[in-house]
């Protein structure tokens, strides 16, 4: 590539997706910026103008839609005109991935995301010239990949006993702070290699049961003991 590499804004509050996309843009010759909320990712969004935003919805300051509606909105922005893709937790329910492509993304990428097929949708939008393989299997960066799942297991030692806590109450419920946990789970477990951990908190998500729960908190016991193994 003869001229400068484009330049991607990630927007996501959860510290572990924003490591994972840095990662793929640096295996992918991209240049990038990284944002931990709405208000950031406009304000950035705001003074360059990003080849790219990817933008996770549920961020603090301002949802991700939010950013983009502003942005479109105000000519002087840098990245007014920029493509944007959602990448969320969110289901799509009662229609909602059709109305973020109505706010103006150009895709709609659930988590946890396939990191293949996101790559090689960035590749298209940033290099639409070109026909470039996309290079983010995490699996070939060991050291790397090691460093996500300590970022993990970190994660899970501080979010697991409070969603515990807050689903056992009592009364046993599973309210909003127990969604907000299991989004934030659901939306990183399937990055870092734990396809059974990530089985059990859409058990628990659809089943909402103590054994599911109790099922989390197995696999997580586990995938920390087989981490906490390969060092």
């Amino acid at each position: 590539m003869s001229k400068e590499a484009p330049i991607v804004l990630l927007a996501d509050d959860a510290e572990l997706n924003l490591e994972v996309l840095a990662t793929l843009m640096r295996h992918n010759n991209l240049r990038y910026e990284c944002a931990n909320t709405g208000t950031k990712a406009f304000a950035a969004a705001s003074a360059t103008r990003f080849d790219l935003l990817v933008l996770d919805i549920r961020m603090p300051g301002m949802l991700g839609y939010e950013v983009l509606a502003a942005l479109r909105e105000d000519p002087s922005t840098a990245s007014h005109k920029t493509p944007a893709i959602s990448v969320t937790g969110e289901d799509d329910l009662d229609g909602f991935f059709d109305f973020l492509r109505n706010q103006g993304f150009v895709q709609v990428i659930a988590k946890p995301w396939e990191n293949d097929a996101l790559v090689e949708l960035i590749l298209k939008l940033v290099w639409p010239r070109e026909r470039l393989s996309p290079q983010s299997s995490l699996t070939s960066d060991p050291v790397q990949l090691l460093k996500l799942r300590r970022m993990f297991c970190d994660d899970l030692r501080k979010r697991l006993p409070q969603l515990e806590r807050d689903y056992l109450g009592p009364p046993i419920q599973y309210g909003e702070s127990v969604r907000e946990a299991v989004h934030r789970l659901r939306g990183v477990v399937g990055m870092v290699g734990a396809p059974a951990l990530a089985h059990a908190v859409d058990e628990f998500r659809h089943i909402q049961s103590l054994d599911a729960l109790r099922t989390i908190r197995f696999e997580a016991d586990a995938f920390i003991d087989a981490v906490n193994a390969s060092n």
